[in-house]
C-alpha cells in the first residue's frame, strides 16, 4: 500500500512582504493573492518541495504567535496555514484533508511553541471554526472531519 504522507523533512519558511508576494506568486502561475472571497495565504510548490511560502499577513500572525502573543483567530489561522502547507509539503493533496489534519495539529504545535495546553486547546478551537467558516467549496468535508470521523487524528 502507498503511504499517504511521506517520511518528515526539514522545510524553509520564506516570509515575503507584499509586493514580493505577490511578485513571488506571479512568477508561478498564481498571479493574483485573491480569488474572490479566498485569500491565498501561503503556498508550497512541488517544483520547491523544501519552502514554504508565506504572505506577509500570515507570516506576521504566526511570527506574533511564536513571541508569545494571545491566541487570537487571525494568529489560528496563520498557524493552521503554516501546518496546512507543510502537510502538503508531506505529500498529501486533497485540501479538505489536508485542512482538516492542519486544524487537529494546532494544538499540539501550539504546545510545542510553549502555550499552555488551554490556551493550545482555544487556539485549536479558534483554527477549527475559522477553516470551517471560510474554507472554499470542496475545501473542508464535515463528515469526514469530525470527531471519530474517516479524518481524526485522536
Amino acid at each position: 500500500m502507498k503511504a499517504v504522507v511521506s517520511r518528515p523533512r526539514m522545510l524553509a519558511v520564506a516570509c515575503w512582504t507584499g509586493a514580493d508576494y505577490r511578485s513571488v506568486r506571479a512568477s508561478v502561475g498564481g498571479d493574483v493573492v485573491e480569488h474572490g472571497a479566498v485569500v491565498v495565504a501561503a503556498f508550497w510548490l512541488r517544483r520547491q518541495p523544501r519552502w514554504l511560502h508565506l504572505s506577509p499577513w500570515a507570516c506576521r500572525d504566526a511570527q506574533q504567535l511564536l513571541d508569545g502573543g494571545s491566541p487570537t483567530g487571525r494568529r489560528a489561522s496563520s498557524l493552521a496555514t503554516v501546518l496546512h502547507e507543510a502537510i502538503h509539503a508531506r505529500g498529501l493533496e486533497d485540501e479538505a484533508q489536508v485542512n482538516c489534519y492542519a486544524v487537529q495539529l494546532v494544538p499540539a504545535a501550539a504546545r510545542l511553541m510553549g502555550l499552555s495546553p488551554a490556551r493550545a486547546d482555544y487556539l485549536g478551537l479558534l483554527a477549527l471554526n475559522y477553516t470551517r467558516r471560510t474554507a472554499p467549496p470542496g475545501c473542508w468535508n464535515a463528515l469526514a472531519c469530525r470527531d471519530r470521523g474517516e479524518w481524526d487524528l485522536a
